[in-house]
């Protein structure tokens, strides 16, 4: 009946829509303006219904004063507009996740629905007041059959929605206040993700009058995992949230490499915003001697000492540096004139007039001297311009990190580029950008400047006309002013998130950032800069990071910037990992991270970790082999190789190979074998992971045990670990090896056949 009524109200929604859209379109200026608003109203709400076959229902609640609530995607109403269907962020289905048997809450029973697309496979009851259901709830189920049904699936290459099987522990972060910042610290598998994009969903649903204004950024650590999440929203009903990286968070370059871990950790240091600081206070050169200007038929010599107290009035000022030129070139044109003043009175001449000197302050800025003048005293310099020509000279890092403690000012220096706009940037780099544009200030020319604070003062203008017209209309739906407005902007893309993306000092209603352990000190300086109001859902696993510069505690990254304006939530329970496998993990993670708390894996695979030696030369050919057969026994499910940077090339060769279309390097979500590093696979899951040489993990770089803790966490059922060299004592102890012949190899390993061999099995003792 549901799905019914919500084809129905698809179908009137789009016949309306159609309706408006054909209708004339003469008419006053305010029926063409209701006609408009009318149409985007009518669009968002068809996009909200656009689930296709997702479940629309997924619970019931039966309370203690008689009632019954149906608990979904979306809110439906009836013919008569009653209620039929109660959207999830509603603050009444709150019950629905957070009644237990020890807090009812009024709730007397509530029931789950289990389906695939418009199917019902089964429905669970849970029981809390068995005496006011009476003879009804005898033989009603009791349990987590909804839940594990669902995390039991096998994986799809994108993420779905948990919004049906929502936790008390995890509906209490989503739901949580929108002010300060919020930190949601889980081991593997707690749903770390799943809650920060429904968070997103709800305070998009809670304070849609505020957020859509400025809008919600979301941060991922890489390209892949954005691409994982992007249909979860979508599936929510909300789209016009904005997914980065930090590595497109300036929009003007395109960085795709990584620095060398030592040249990384350098750039990552909070260090380097004093070290720019110097660098930009270097291009404002102190004149060496006096300045001669040569216009129109005056010569004018400016005083060296009064150009060195332009410069001392514009640092004075403490804005950025283009910021601040006008200051210096007004200072500069005013000893000009003074000079030729006093030319005119030692020369018996008259003073010069108001007009006179107009005139002169005009000729005086097309100067070219004037010009060559200000390129060496306080030139107008870009981002780029000023990290190319920094890392471009020796002299100029050196001089840069003075004063600034034992750096290696070496691992900076690299080749300068003629055109500072062909740099490839790496993604190190963008952080150092960001910062050195918000110290440079605009860059661009003064028409430029001039013409973004009109785009700017039109814009809200735009808002508080739309403001007004709706006020005016009392159409009684709800329509936000910002998103009116942007109906009838003359930018290009009338999409907000689309504005965000192309301008980087755009701020926003809220931030979240995904894996969040990873971002150096100087990544979050790009970050917080965004969001000035500190509303912020950070998401992370202090043991999971991999960067040298992993912070032990979360108040390290957040006193500096949001002080006393965060709180932090843990999450304790593992929904995806095997207890199995958390076994193997947990003792890597005793060494990778001592101290910190294993997550309870609250289910079992009954599989428990494997592994398989081989020889160096026949390991991408065992790898393949038996990605194939872990491949045929999934059932359709996803299978990730995990492997060491050094041996990706290898294997993809291999892979492609063996496998054909199951594997394609390019769209590694898209087909049924994915070949990752490690670092690409944070934030992921897959129904079974093929670990090739986890020994190399664990050894590389000062973190490479928790690298191998991530690792191990992806796989939802089926661990297996494939080595040539040693593994680490833990693994040792707690995986073992294959017995015999592995299920559908196509040939046994031979050790002693070198690489000519490609079969799994075991070496030989």
């Amino acid at each position: 009946m549901l799905y019914e009524r919500l084809d129905a109200l698809r179908e009137l929604q789009r016949q309306r829509l159609a309706d408006v859209r054909l209708a004339p379109r003469g008419g006053t200026p305010q029926s063409r303006t209701e006609r408009d608003v009318l149409a985007r109203h009518l669009e968002r709400r068809l996009d909200a219904l656009a689930i296709g076959d997702l479940p629309l229902c997924f619970g019931r609640l039966d309370l203690d004063d008689g009632s019954t609530l149906y608990v979904g995607r979306v809110g439906l109403a009836g013919e008569g507009n009653d209620p039929l269907l109660m959207d999830w962020r509603a603050p009444k289905a709150a019950l629905f996740y957070r009644a237990t048997s020890g807090s009812p809450e009024g709730v007397v029973r509530r029931r789950h629905f289990i389906t695939r697309g418009r199917q019902l496979l089964a429905i669970e009851d849970e029981v809390f007041d068995v005496a006011a259901l009476g003879g009804a709830a005898s033989g009603a189920l009791h349990g987590d059959a909804a839940l594990l049904a669902e995390i039991s699936r096998t994986r799809t290459g994108h993420m779905r929605d948990i919004v049906a099987t929502i936790q008390r522990e995890q509906d209490a972060v989503i739901r949580s206040g929108l002010s300060g910042a919020l930190v949601v610290q889980g081991g593997p598998g707690t749903g770390k993700t799943a809650v920060g994009l429904h968070r997103a969903a709800y305070l998009l649903y809670t304070h849609r009058s505020r957020l859509a204004q400025s809008g919600v950024l979301i941060i991922g650590p890489n390209p892949i995992f954005l691409r994982y999440i992007e249909q979860v929203l979508p599936a929510l009903g909300e789209t016009g949230v904005l997914m980065a990286t930090v590595r497109s968070l300036f929009p003007e370059v395109r960085a795709l490499r990584h620095d060398e871990e030592a040249v990384a950790e350098l750039k990552g240091r909070p260090v380097m915003a004093d070290l720019i600081a110097n660098a930009i206070r270097d291009r404002q050169r102190a004149p060496r001697q006096d300045a001669e200007l040569v216009f129109e038929r005056h010569r004018v010599v400016v005083p060296r000492a009064a150009l060195a107290d332009a410069r001392a009035r514009a640092r004075r000022t403490g804005r950025p540096h283009n910021d601040v030129r006008r200051i210096v070139e007004h200072s500069v044109i005013e000893a000009a004139l003074t000079e030729i003043r006093r030319e005119h009175h030692a020369g018996g001449l008259p003073p010069l007039s108001s007009e006179d000197a107009s005139s002169l302050r005009r000729a005086l800025r097309r100067a070219r001297g004037f010009r060559e003048a200000m390129e060496r005293l306080w030139p107008v310099l870009s981002p780029t311009q000023l990290l190319n020509d920094l890392f471009g000279s020796p002299a100029l890092v050196r001089s840069a990190t003075r004063g600034l403690g034992d750096l290696d000012a070496s691992l900076l220096v690299r080749e300068r580029s003629p055109d500072p706009n062909a740099v490839p940037w790496s993604i190190e780099d963008v952080a150092l950008l960001d910062e050195a544009a918000e110290q440079l200030g605009s860059w661009t020319s003064a028409a430029e400047r001039r013409a973004r604070r009109r785009q700017v003062a039109r814009r809200r203008e735009e808002v508080d006309y739309a403001r007004t017209v709706l006020r005016d209309l009392q159409l009684g739906i709800d329509i936000d002013p910002e998103q009116f407005a942007e109906r009838f902007a003359e930018a290009e893309g009338t999409n907000l998130s689309e504005q965000a993306a192309r301008d980087r000092t755009w701020r926003f209603g809220h931030v979240i950032v995904d894996e969040a352990q990873e971002l150096s000190p100087m990544a979050w300086r790009a970050v917080f800069r965004r969001v000035p109001s500190r509303s912020m859902t950070l998401l992370g696993d202090l043991a999971q990071c991999s960067a040298s510069w992993a912070p032990l505690q979360w108040s390290s990254i957040l006193e500096p910037f949001a002080r006393g304006q965060w709180r932090l939530v843990e999450l304790s329970t593992n929904y995806r990992t095997p207890r199995e496998i958390m076994e193997v993990a947990n003792a890597v993670l005793a060494v990778a991270a001592p101290g910190f708390p294993a997550t309870v894996a609250i289910r079992s695979s009954g599989l428990p970790p494997t592994r398989l030696s081989t020889t160096a030369a026949a390991l991408p050919a065992v790898a393949a082999d038996a990605a194939a057969a872990l491949g045929d026994q999934l059932d359709g499910g996803r299978l990730a190789v995990l492997a060491p940077p050094p041996r990706i090339e290898a294997l993809r060769v291999a892979l492609a190979e063996r496998l054909g279309s199951r594997f394609d390097p390019l769209n590694p979500l898209g087909a049924a074998v994915a070949l990752l590093s490690v670092g690409d696979a944070k934030g992921l899951e897959f129904d079974a992971v093929l670990l090739v040489e986890p020994g190399e993990i664990a050894r590389h770089g000062r973190r490479g045990a928790s690298d191998l803790y991530v690792a191990l966490t992806r796989p939802t059922k089926r661990l297996l670990l494939l080595h040539a060299t040693a593994l680490t004592p833990e693994l040792e102890a707690t995986v073992t090896l294959e017995q015999g012949r592995f299920a559908g190899a196509r040939r046994e390993v031979d050790p002693t056949a070198g690489s000519d061999s490609g079969g799994l099995g075991r070496k030989r003792d």
